[in-house]
């Protein structure tokens, strides 16, 4: 059965799929929907993914994919059941279902891979950083924390650069704000490592102190 054919859901060939599914995947993401006109499953799913399309607005986009006429794109992706659904991020297949599945499992595929609010001052802060302006990355991501108090890479991000400026303290009040899951992270571990043996070397003795001790103690491990 063909979807309508409309902003957020369109056919797609091996001459546009470069171009309409893996370019356009790194803007957002891009549920490449393989189907068969003769496949009972493809059409009982067809009418789910339209009416999410038009239910997340533009959130993300749904490419047919015809394999009965395009079986250099099945076989290219691996196809083996019909429907497979595969979903395109950033230029490449990341993930996938095969055959109907609930729409509430539809919806949480697709929510796991829809831009977050972070992304756009994530990258910003990482623009401004690699220009050396700290100061400016440092700001815009305080702005952001204001709009997403709950972002946990907003405040890794934003630890990570008052590290860099030596402003510890900073950084533990963020990293102690992080949720359980992203202080069991590795970044979340690291960052936290880090923040630790900055505060033990601020309270640590002087390099004079330390210097005149050994003055005094040679042996002094």
């Amino acid at each position: 059965m063909n979807a309508p054919t409309t902003p957020h859901v369109f056919d797609v060939s091996a001459q546009d799929f470069d171009a309409r599914v893996l370019q356009k995947s790194h803007e957002l993401p891009v549920l490449g929907d393989f189907w068969a006109a003769w496949c009972a499953p493809c059409r009982m799913l067809t009418p789910v993914l339209v009416r999410l399309t038009q239910r997340y607005g533009g959130k993300f986009l749904l490419a047919k994919v015809d394999t009965d006429a395009e079986r250099e794109l099945a076989a290219r992706y691996g196809i083996r059941g019909l429907p497979t659904v595969k979903v395109f991020r950033n230029g490449e297949a990341v993930d996938e279902f095969v055959g109907v599945q609930p729409e509430a499992t539809i919806r949480q595929l697709i929510e796991r891979y829809l831009p977050r609010a972070s992304e756009a001052p994530l990258q910003q802060a990482a623009a401004a950083h690699a220009a050396g302006e700290i100061t400016e990355a440092v700001e815009i991501l305080r702005h952001a924390l204001l709009s997403a108090p709950s972002e946990d890479a907003l405040k890794l991000k934003l630890a990570e650069l008052h590290l860099e400026q030596s402003s510890v303290e900073e950084a533990r009040t963020l990293l102690a704000g992080l949720s359980a899951q992203a202080k069991g992270q590795s970044t979340g571990r690291a960052l936290q490592a880090r923040t630790d043996f900055a505060l033990t070397a601020a309270a640590a003795p002087s390099v004079t102190e330390l210097e005149q001790s050994i003055a005094r103690d040679a042996n002094n491990l």
